[in-house]
């Protein structure tokens, strides 16, 4: 579910079940202890892309000429997940475009009214006419602050596996631990918003959960009985960590969604970065493909190539596909993960980048691709206002369109326009 090297999907949300009582009082009390100290040195301080400069409004003169390259049923079941988020909330819930902010009721008046343009089937010219007409428009300001965007791609993967122990599959997934404990700094403190800390209690501490080696290497929870699955290929495993979601294939032809369902807190650092600067792969030919084909042909590295990244991805096995930030049904090809910090979720917006050309399972070139998405997902390493992770769906395409997916590009909001609007 990023930017990321190459399509490496976390995702940023994670809640643990704590036992009530006294355990619950020891956490309470150990964390205003950790934010008190906090408040003098701990994090970061805030990044200086915020929601409120993260996008710029633009006139209908300098809008882009907007079109769609890709059939409307998917653009329409997207923006059937974008609808159904925003209706459970607050209708005068506000989301922030910039300097401007809007409730969620006028998020939904910007779906109603995009629909109703496609339902005239418009044809190219007539759907930029209206768009442009009838829509306020803002732009991503980028990593540059010139609007250039960093676009990378995620995907579902299928893994082989089995839900019941098997020798032939022995590699496990863990549902989520009791013992973690995430906290969102931001009820604390304003200018820690958008920020968390997960750990676990030892003694009348908190402190950090335990990294990718503790888990895998060191087997710290081996015993608590958290395996839900068990899957055959380590490399597979890792990747499924990687995407945030997928699907598991048994020896009967069983499939099973697996979804994210929490992570340990601890932070992700990308392994395709490690093999670059260890000269092992070049940057411009790293690619998921090409670090899948490494990691396969040197077996004797994986233990040491994984532990690299410490952050780790707990699951669910469920009966839907994969679902996003917002707690809907991803649309392979439509749906898009942001920064949820400062780009509003549930939104209607418009990309201008690149897609893979793929033939007989290769890609071949690159082509333009100009197309309307819905923000329904966000990632642990999709930060600030020039990343945006592209979800294509399930299948062999989609695998190698977000195995390679590191495109420039541009990234626009819309919210339709009312009386008195300018």
């Amino acid at each position: 579910m990023h930017r990321k090297t190459w399509g490496m999907k976390t995702y940023s949300v994670c809640t643990g079940n704590l036992r009530v009582g006294r355990r619950l009082l020891v956490w309470a009390v150990a964390m205003v202890v950790l934010l008190w100290s906090l408040g003098g040195c701990g994090l970061q301080e805030p990044e200086k892309i915020t929601a409120e400069n993260a996008l710029k409004r633009l006139s209908e003169r300098n809008s882009p000429e907007f079109n769609d390259d890709a059939g409307f049923a998917s653009l329409r079941r997207s923006i059937a997940s974008a609808r159904a988020y925003l209706e459970k909330l607050d209708p005068d819930r506000q989301f922030t475009f910039g300097p401007d902010s809007y409730p969620a009721s006028r998020l939904l008046a910007t779906l109603d009214a995009f629909e109703a343009v496609l339902d005239a089937n418009p044809t190219p010219e007539e759907l930029n006419r209206q768009v442009s007409e009838k829509f306020l428009v803002y732009q991503s300001v980028g990593s540059d602050g010139d609007g250039g965007m960093l676009f990378t791609g995620y995907y579902e993967p299928l893994l082989e596996g089995t839900l019941e122990y098997d020798p032939e599959y022995r590699y496990p997934l863990y549902g989520l631990p009791e013992d973690l404990v995430c906290v969102n700094l931001g009820r604390f403190k304003e200018k820690f918003k958008g920020e968390q800390i997960c750990g676990r209690l030892s003694g009348n501490s908190l402190v950090p959960y335990y990294t990718r080696e503790e888990i895998d290497s060191k087997n710290m929870l081996e015993a608590e009985g958290l395996e839900i699955a068990w899957v055959k290929d380590p490399v597979d495993l890792f990747f499924l960590h990687v995407q945030g979601s997928g699907r598991i294939k048994d020896k009967y032809g069983h499939t099973y969604h697996v979804h994210y369902a929490g992570k340990n807190g601890q932070p992700y650092r990308s392994i395709g970065k490690l093999l670059i600067d260890e000269g092992v792969i070049e940057k411009e030919a790293m690619s998921m493909q090409a670090l899948r084909e490494y990691l396969e042909n040197h077996p004797e590295d994986l233990e040491r190539v994984f532990n690299h990244n410490p952050s780790y991805v707990f699951f669910d096995v469920v009966d839907e596909p994969a679902i996003g930030y917002a707690g809907q049904p991803l649309e392979g090809g439509r749906a898009v993960a942001v920064d949820y910090r400062i780009f509003p979720m549930g939104a209607l917006a418009f990309v201008q980048t690149e897609q893979p050309a793929v033939e007989h399972g290769v890609l071949t070139r690159w082509e333009e691709m100009n197309r309307f998405v819905l923000t329904l997902d966000t990632g642990g390493a999709i930060r600030g206002a020039g990343r945006m992770d592209f979800f294509w769906g399930n299948g062999d395409y989609a695998e190698i369109a977000a195995g390679h997916m590191k495109q420039d590009g541009r990234l626009f909001f819309l919210v339709v326009k009312e009386d008195g609007d300018k």
